[in-house]
């Protein structure tokens, strides 16, 4: 008669340095994390955009990529967890001085692989995750490449932010495009009434409690804010500008060459005490 089955081998565990290395970065990975899905992921959500199929949680590997000059967590003190007689493991601190505190394995020196090996596909496998957990109306969201996505985003969110000036200014039509808004609140700005205008945008309470000369500098400040919006909504909408994604920093502007100067001159002029909107006017008729 056959005896017992032979007990099974031991599972393969990773090299507790690499355990605690691991659990070293969570917290640093989980802000990253929020901070993609905020900043990146979801940037065009509210205007119906979202990233390729597979990026809206596999993108993330972009963002770590691109801000990879230190290692995640390294050197970071552990956050102090609370403390439930429910808790599957002891809190992260603990596991990590347990884990530190093994003698060295001999397994120090294996090459490093990144998780995502593990799976034959990454790029199913960031599929599957979207199809298993966007919502039915996500997954009919348009999906756009990484660099349209960004400058389709920030555009539509610009437009959107000048809805309070066509709402104050009254003379531009309902359905015009930032362009002829644009327009409008220049001539308002020769006529002298962009100021009335600015003054029924909302404001600080520290804008709205100023009086006299610092009142004024509000204004003016508030003028040209909403004049640079506004250009460059116009600007982003018919193609003369466009927002440039980058994964290590903020999205960019990028104009026609040697143009940026230029327009920060130009709006300097339009808001001065002796209003001149000619270069600006000049300026937006010349970029190509």
């Amino acid at each position: 008669m056959g005896g017992p089955p032979p007990p099974a081998p031991p599972a393969a565990r990773p090299p507790p340095d690499a355990t605690a290395s691991a659990l070293r970065a969570l917290p640093a990975l989980d802000d990253a994390h929020a901070f993609y899905l905020s900043s990146y992921a979801t940037l065009g959500v509210e205007f119906g955009m979202l990233p390729p199929r597979g990026e809206v949680f596999g993108g993330v590997r972009r963002l770590l990529d691109a801000r990879a000059e230190e290692p995640a967590g390294a050197g970071a003190a552990l956050p102090v967890e609370p403390v439930s007689p429910y808790d599957s493991h002891p809190p992260t601190a603990e596991r990590v001085a347990a884990l530190e505190a093994l003698p060295d394995d001999g397994r120090g020196s294996e090459r490093p692989r990144p998780a995502l090996d593990l799976f034959d596909s990454p790029e199913a496998a960031s599929v599957r995750v979207e199809d298993a957990t966007l919502t039915p109306e996500a997954l009919l969201m348009r999906r756009l490449d990484w660099p349209d996505l960004v400058h389709e985003a920030m555009t539509a969110r610009y437009v959107q932010d000048t809805e309070p000036v066509r709402a104050a200014l009254k003379t531009a039509p309902a359905d015009s495009g930032p362009a002829a808004l644009l327009d409008a609140f220049l001539d308002a700005v020769d006529s002298g009434t962009a100021w009335d205008v600015v003054g029924g945008l909302p404001r600080s309470e520290e804008a709205a409690a100023a009086t006299g000369r610092a009142a004024r500098e509000f204004a003016r400040s508030s003028l040209r804010r909403e004049l640079a919006r506004l250009v460059t909504a116009a600007l982003a909408s018919d193609g003369r500008a466009r927002w440039q994604l980058s994964w290590s920093g903020p999205a960019s502007l990028r104009l026609a060459v040697g143009r940026t100067g230029a327009l920060d001159e130009a709006l300097d002029a339009a808001i001065s005490e002796r209003s001149d909107t000619g270069p600006l006017r000049e300026l937006l008729a010349t970029t190509a």
